[in-house]
């Protein structure tokens, strides 16, 4: 170790948090360099009822942090041993609390609903909600993770979390009682007599006093829409017109005309001919999922027989306790309005309504069972031929994934079926249990969604939940739109996700990119390693252009300095411009604003990048506030995979068994292609890795056989050269048992002309692998010899190889 002196200028821009005492943490500095010191002040807790109340105060001096490991402006550091506390990080002795990075206190990313009501639940999302300390660990074998929730009531102690907030432009703060809270997520009752308008809500979490409020967070707050109570029966239209197409066409003629309301189906099976429309404000309710079914055509001698959609609508509908049942409809329930005419415009079009502009507002299915029986029956009937049909089936979406059709063929793979399909804002799947003959539920390019206590079951080629970001680029040459067509604001919990086929491909799949997503407490299992089988996947397809660099000219402002035109004709409202490295690395700032080369951020930069730092211009967005936090992952296929472009994922409290548990991705495709990216700042800590059933046989392999925890990366040889594919990197306080292990490698294979390999080293800074527990196993902790990782107080009970350095094989082709 070495402390290092010098230059007080280096500003910290980012930290992986929370820093704990006793601990290495992992930093960004802002213009630092091998002469900057680095120093940990600790902060008073004085009492603070709301921000500015107090001044901000030292506890202490400032205690200089001693220098584990530095590249470029990453440093590694060893944190004192102290009462929990906020840490002012700061390259001087002396407080400056204008540019001090306040490390432990709350952070708030953003708020769910999109659209707050008087009265109503709000839930904030962020990072140290509730403070550290109030995780203690008994028994490292069974790790505290910090997703757990605290209920903390309507009397907090003064040491738990507290939220307060204001009208913007007002002075007067009110406290708003947080009832339940963990690190990652508070739950909030808003005050009935709120007014509408936008507020600043700030959270405490007990520790720093003054300081330990959180930035503020703009949650806009308006009146619930009133829709029209009046309800409509569906057995008096039918009984009036005699048929179940003609009354629920009368049913929601009325309906529309009217503005809205109720349509109530009885406890019995309705059999459905046309697809049903769903009116604006508009409640189809059911009986209960148990008793009232639709029931689409199915068995049929002549072969497929619509409606190819059951339910569609433009938004702002609800369908709830009921069941639907299809056989031959590749869709049960879509928004927006889809109403194909065959069978293939149902299954080949649907991702044509995603590339399209239009997009669903506020539709809500709660309390359903639906089901798709693609194969229904075939086993038994003589006029079908089962293999025959089996083999079209996959082949329409297994290989339509590499035909080759531009802007259609990557949704195609497995979207030809799906019980739910959706594209929109403020999406709620709710207590469903869904059996897709694909998918079951298919969310593109959509915000504000919460998928929630579900039974999802993934079929054929499907996914049991299968989330969708993509750009397409005009074929006038033009930029492509990126503002609308990303996930974005995505919350999955509570869900349990298996596979119902043994051709069903992942589970859970956020693919090409997804900003702010929370997964948390789903149950995953049950399905065959055939295909891909990805637990719980994200999968990076994000541009990036890195010949032009930034000039700052202001907080907010910047302008594109591009040479080569790269990105001269794109759109970039919405894109990302990530620092990889020189001054200001590990920052990334969203594009709000574009007028010509000159550009507007979403916020100031700590650290400006100055004309010599790489940047990168990203779109669609980074996997960017990723949170997966006490999930139960078990299936033999990969558990966890975080496969590249993530920037500040947290995986905590997760139990994973029965295959490759928690991998993390870096991967550099071909150069032409401009797809590629690391990891940026990355905390695994209090997961359980069980049951990897690997035994290698010596110390190089034991490289390869740690199967609990491990990172693993791939690039073309003429991908991009630039950038990290490890930056921060915390493996904290978790348990790998039964022949898993945890292991870091550093030097993987780089695939070149005529399938030639030949090894390649990572570009990484500010791995750390401290206080975890490997028990009963062949592995313990595996780190590739000479590779700069900071590794200490790993304990081992009952393995062979408790701690082994070994080489990976120079020569791949051998």
């Amino acid at each position: 170790m070495k402390q290092a002196t010098g230059k007080p200028t280096a500003i910290v821009t980012y930290a992986i948090e929370p820093v704990l005492p006793g601990s290495y943490a992992v930093l960004t500095a802002g213009d630092g360099d091998d002469t900057t010191c680095l120093f940990a002040i600790p902060m008073a807790d004085t009492a603070s009822r709301f921000p500015g109340d107090g001044a901000l105060k030292a506890a202490g001096n400032a205690i200089p942090l001693p220098v584990v490991h530095r590249r470029e402006e990453c440093f590694t550091v060893d944190m004192p041993a102290h009462v929990p506390a906020v840490f002012a990080l700061q390259s001087s002795p002396a407080l400056d609390v204008q540019t001090a990075w306040f490390s432990n206190r709350p952070r708030l990313n953003w708020a769910y609903p999109e659209r707050a009501t008087a009265g109503g639940e709000l839930r904030l999302l962020g990072r140290n909600l509730v403070r550290f300390d109030q995780y203690v660990c008994t028994d490292p074998a069974t790790p505290a993770s910090q997703g757990n929730l605290i209920e903390v009531g309507l009397n907090p102690s003064p040491d738990g979390s507290r939220c307060v907030m204001r009208r913007q432009g007002d002075q007067q703060f009110m406290a708003v009682p947080v009832r339940a809270a963990s690190s990652y997520e508070a739950y909030l009752t808003l005050p009935e007599t709120l007014a509408a308008g936008d507020y600043e809500v700030f959270v405490h979490n007990g520790l720093g006093g003054a300081s330990g409020w959180s930035e503020a967070l703009v949650v806009t707050v308006g009146q619930m829409a009133a829709w029209p109570e009046r309800v409509y029966t569906l057995d008096d239209y039918i009984a009036r017109t005699g048929s179940v197409d003609d009354a629920f066409m009368a049913a929601l003629k009325d309906l529309e005309k009217h503005g809205g309301g109720t349509l109530a189906l009885g406890p019995r099976t309705y059999e459905l001919r046309r697809t049903v429309v769903m009116p604006a404000r508009t409640r189809l309710l059911g009986a209960g999922a148990d008793r009232t079914l639709l029931h689409l055509p199915h068995h049929t001698a002549a072969g497929p027989e619509g409606p190819y959609v059951a339910i569609t609508g433009d938004g702002d509908f609800t369908v709830e306790d009921l069941a639907i049942r299809g056989v031959y409809a590749p869709l049960l329930i879509c928004a927006p309005t889809f109403l194909p005419a065959t069978q293939d415009e149902a299954a080949g079009d649907w991702p044509r309504v995603g590339l399209s502009d239009r997009r669903a507002h506020n539709v809500t299915i709660r309390r359903c069972r639906l089901e798709q029986f693609p194969f229904h029956h075939s086993m038994r009937r003589k006029d079908f031929d089962q293999r025959g049909w089996m083999k079209a089936f996959g082949e329409r979406g297994w290989a339509a994934i590499r035909d080759g059709e531009p802007g259609f063929s990557a949704t195609r793979g497995s979207d030809h079926y799906a019980c739910i399909a959706l594209k929109g804002d403020g999406l709620v799947v709710e207590d469903c249990t869904v059996l897709g003959g694909g998918h079951a539920v298919d969310l593109n390019r959509s915000s504000y969604v919460r998928i929630s206590g579900n039974v999802l079951k993934a079929g054929h080629f499907g996914m049991g939940l299968h989330a969708f970001t993509r750009l397409t680029w005009p074929a006038d040459g033009g930029g492509a739109k990126i503002e609308g067509n990303e996930m974005r604001r995505v919350i999955v919990e509570n869900n349990d996700v298996s596979a119902r086929s043994e051709f069903a491909r992942n589970l859970i799949s956020f693919n090409y990119g997804g900003d702010e997503l929370f997964i948390a407490r789903n149950h995953i299992h049950g399905m065959s390693p055939n295909c891909d089988s990805e637990a719980l996947m994200t999968h990076l397809w994000t541009a990036r252009w890195c010949e032009p660099r930034v000039r700052v000219t202001g907080p907010l402002t910047a302008e594109i300095v591009d040479p080569s035109g790269e990105v001269t004709n794109e759109c970039l409202d919405g894109a990302w411009v990530d620092v990889l490295q020189g001054r200001g690395m590990g920052q990334v700032r969203r594009i709000v604003r574009r007028e010509g080369m000159r550009i507007w951020f979403d916020r100031p930069w700590r650290v400006a990048p100055d004309e010599a730092s790489i940047v990168a211009f990203t779109a669609p967005s980074l996997f960017r506030h990723l949170t997966m936090v006490n999930n139960r992952i078990e299936t033999q296929a990969v558990n966890i995979i975080v496969w590249g472009s993530s920037y500040d994922t947290v995986i905590d409290g997760n139990y994973v068994a029965d295959g490759p548990g928690i991998t993390i991705w870096s991967v550099r495709l071909a150069g032409d292609q401009k797809v590629w990216g690391g990891a940026a700042y990355t905390l695994v800590c209090n997961n359980i890795m069980d049951r990897g059933y690997s035994s290698p046989a010596n110390e190089n392999a034991a490289l390869d056989g740690a199967m609990g925890f491990f990172i693993r990366c791939g690039r073309a040889h003429d991908c991009a050269k630039v950038g990290y594919d490890i930056l921060g990197l915390i493996v904290r306080h978790n348990h790998s048992t039964n022949n898993c292990g945890i292991g870091i490698r550093t030097t993987f294979q780089e695939s070149g002309p005529g399938g030639a390999r030949k090894p390649w080293e990572i570009r990484y800074a500010g791995i750390v692998l401290e206080n975890n527990l490997c028990t009963d196993s062949v592995v313990g902790i595996a780190v590739e010899k000479d590779a700069e990782v900071a590794i200490r107080n790993n304990a081992c009970r009952n393995v062979v190889f408790p701690l082994s350095r070994g080489k990976v094989p120079c020569n791949f082709n051998e």
